[in-house]
């Protein structure tokens, strides 16, 4: 390690070192989950941003770009997220997962694994009859 000494001497990179870290067995799982764990805290802001759109405007716009936004993106590819609406008054929001293709909206099997998008999933709440 450098001293004043020796300035010369190698200094150890923190990020290189945790990359190491990340890139090890263990590592990988965790650095996808922290990624899925992100990306889900994203989408969460957008969904907030959706239902405001809603609430002002009545309906859902037709595309992200419709609401003149900041939006973040997706940590894995750095693009916008996925969004389209369903045709019923809703709509779907995702990000390509950790396998960086679109699988069009569709989850994996236990909705961690590498495969499958990960989806912004949200219900339908139903309405009191007057």
């Amino acid at each position: 390690m450098g001293t004043l000494e020796n300035p010369k001497a190698v200094v150890p990179n923190p990020s290189k070192e945790l990359e190491k870290l990340l890139l090890s067995g263990l590592g990988v799982s965790l650095f996808q989950e922290v990624a899925r764990i992100h990306n889900y805290l994203q989408m969460a802001r957008i969904a907030c941003l959706l239902e405001l759109h809603k609430l002002e405007k009545g309906s859902y716009p037709e595309t992200l770009d419709e609401m003149s936004l900041d939006l973040p993106h997706d940590c894995l590819t750095g693009e916008s997220f996925l969004y389209r609406q369903t045709g019923d008054g809703r709509y779907q929001l995702y990000s390509l997962g950790w396998n960086e293709r679109d699988d069009r909206g569709r989850v994996s099997k236990d909705r961690k694994g590498p495969d499958g998008d990960w989806v912004w999933q949200y219900t339908k709440v139903p309405v009191l009859e007057e």
